[in-house]
């Protein structure tokens, strides 16, 4: 009983580090994005749709100096990939960083070359989505080893980002 207790709290310990992790990441992105979108709309002499075309190429070369495969490499236990598969299929739609999160990986989805697993856990959860309104659930089973929902990863990542910066 007591080695089961020790080896829980070590996967627990090593949840809880992946979540910090991944919460520093989105971070430094968040606060790089954010860089970006005041740099262009503190530029008044451009047009609407030239601003526009303007972000989208920041945004671009943003996204391609993230590199995925270190960041997922860091995360032993999926979760942020479950949290990117449970956001697709419809968790959290009230939670304005988790929407800012979903539209973002979008984004960076559409537009730039990702790891494979991230692009399945992405699709795995709009496929979730257009089975079953919001069925992230499933997404549990796809990424059993992180113990967190959405839900909790998101009060992590908020709590992280209180406390650190």
């Amino acid at each position: 009983m007591g080695v089961r207790l020790i080896v829980m709290m070590i996967v627990s310990l090593g949840a809880l580090y992946t979540i910090h992790l991944l919460a520093q990441d989105f971070t430094k992105i968040s606060s790089g994005a954010g860089r970006v979108a005041s740099t262009l709309f503190g530029k008044r002499d451009l047009d609407d749709a030239n601003r526009r075309a303007n972000i989208t190429d920041l945004e671009i070369e943003f996204e391609k100096k993230i590199d995925w495969n270190n960041i997922l490499s860091k995360d032993p236990f999926n979760c942020a990939l479950s949290l990117i598969c449970q956001l697709s299929a419809g968790a959290e739609k009230n939670n304005n960083e988790a929407n800012q999160i979903y539209e973002f990986i979008t984004h960076t989805i559409e537009h730039t070359k990702v790891p494979k697993k991230l692009s399945k856990a992405y699709q795995s959860g709009l496929d979730f989505n257009k089975n079953r309104k919001n069925d992230f659930i499933k997404c549990y089973k796809m990424f059993p080893l992180c113990p967190y929902s959405s839900k909790t990863m998101m009060k992590l990542i908020t709590l992280n980002k209180f406390l650190f910066g």
